[in-house]
């Protein structure tokens, strides 16, 4: 059964009277297939990165969308603003990869390597 606004429970949940909430269904944009998060990361208080994956195991498509804040349809009763983004230390440059940076030579006692 769908609630308003796309939220998904079951049916048996109704009937024991809970109201457990689940996550809206997302389906792959090139099969159709029910697709999953696997992960998500904060960018900013209003928006976090989703990466998602294709169940159907033929395409098993991988891709990443933004959730965002549109619109504030109720308040907080704690206050009015948004809470300030926590920055993250970066990572140096080819991280991802593997890779490492060259040592820096002039803080080993060398000019250049022999």
């Amino acid at each position: 059964m769908n609630k308003p606004g796309g939220i998904h429970v079951r049916d048996a949940d109704l009937r024991k009277g809970r109201t457990k909430r689940f996550m809206p269904v997302v389906n792959c944009p090139v099969c159709g297939e029910r697709a999953y998060t696997r992960t998500s990361e904060e960018i900013s208080p209003e928006t976090r990165r989703l990466y998602y994956v294709c169940s159907h195991w033929e395409c098993g498509m991988r891709w990443q969308a933004l959730l965002t804040v549109e619109r504030v349809v109720s308040p907080s009763g704690i206050s009015p603003n948004f809470r300030p983004a926590q920055l993250k230390p970066g990572k140096p440059p080819g991280h991802e990869y593997g890779q490492s940076p060259p040592p820096l030579l002039e803080f080993m006692g060398r000019t250049s390597p022999a």
